[in-house]
């Protein structure tokens, strides 16, 4: 019986893979690249717009194992009737040639990309658009313009503060070191006014963090207020968020959610922020996605379109 169930995952595994392909996309300095995984010509369509950080279209960082949580939301969509397209970022992976240099990652970059996919998928059909994490005020920034051509939105763990709140909170779960709080709040509030911070005045272990092009982002980041740039959505919205989240909280969904008096607001017990149900930190990588949780997008996309 095990061996007959096994290998019914793995051909569920591919036929759920078998209409999957590389898509490209004009962007704004250079060519993009993302995958579709196409159900039918009629089949709803979701893009997936992805979080900060050094990860691909799938939600990883080479060379993880397993599958990542886009690619792993591709094939839940795919099972419930959902075509998606997941993207690489401009600057990175399949869109690596997609900027001139580092000044050319910015959050309007980003929503610009957004806006040339939704452009490049739509066709004669609206397009679904799921926000994750930094993605999620990467999308309410796109759709100043891109409107028209959006049927709703789904805001997955995003932030309803604003990013230098919520990067102080992070980082001062992982020391206590009144020193290193001191420098690590001196860096914040130096960046939301817009300077820079010299290296030798940042923590060692947080150089990284706060390299020179980072630092630039940040600023850049912390221009934005995500209530301010969500009160533009008039689509239909979905808003969710794990209460076991360790980088965003409860409380930022309800600040979104009343924001948009008209949105949908759903948090899960025991749900983390790449939506699996667990609270570890560092869950094992072939931990399934949270059926409620993909349950609830589906439900939203079938439902509202």
């Amino acid at each position: 019986m095990k061996q007959l169930l096994a290998i019914f995952l793995i051909i569920w595994a591919i036929s759920v893979d078998a209409d999957e392909f590389e898509i490209f996309a004009a962007g704004e300095f250079g060519q993009l690249a993302g995958t579709f995984h196409q159900i039918d010509d009629d089949a709803p369509l979701l893009l997936i717009v992805p979080g900060s950080g050094p990860i691909n279209r799938d939600g990883q960082k080479p060379p993880a194992l397993g599958l990542g949580v886009y690619h792993k939301m591709a094939n839940e969509m795919a099972a419930r009737g959902i075509s998606t397209l997941r993207i690489d970022k401009r600057g990175s992976y399949g869109s690596t040639g997609a900027i001139r240099n580092s000044d050319d990652l910015r959050i309007a970059g980003y929503a610009n990309d957004v806006r040339v996919w939704i452009d490049r998928i739509a066709d004669n059909r609206c397009v679904w658009v799921l926000g994750h994490s930094e993605g999620g005020l990467v999308t309410t920034v796109a759709m100043r313009d891109s409107y028209a051509k959006v049927c709703g939105v789904i805001l997955a763990a995003s932030a309803g503060r604003g990013i230098d709140v919520i990067l102080q909170e992070q980082l001062t779960r992982y020391t206590r070191s009144k020193r290193i709080l001191r420098k690590i709040d001196n860096a914040v509030h130096a960046m939301k006014g817009g300077d820079m911070i010299d290296q030798d005045d940042i923590p060692i272990t947080l150089r990284d963090l706060f390299s020179p092009v980072n630092q630039a982002y940040f600023i850049d980041w912390m221009t934005y207020d995500p209530i301010a740039v969500v009160q533009n959505l008039m689509k239909p919205v979905l808003i969710i968020q794990g209460d076991t989240d360790v980088r965003i909280k409860p409380k930022d969904a309800r600040n979104l959610a009343r924001a948009l008096p008209h949105a949908t607001l759903r948090i899960f017990d025991g749900v983390n922020h790449v939506f699996q149900e667990t609270d570890l930190t560092f869950p094992p990588s072939d931990m399934p996605l949270s059926p409620l949780v993909m349950d609830e997008i589906a439900h939203f996309i079938l439902s509202e379109g």
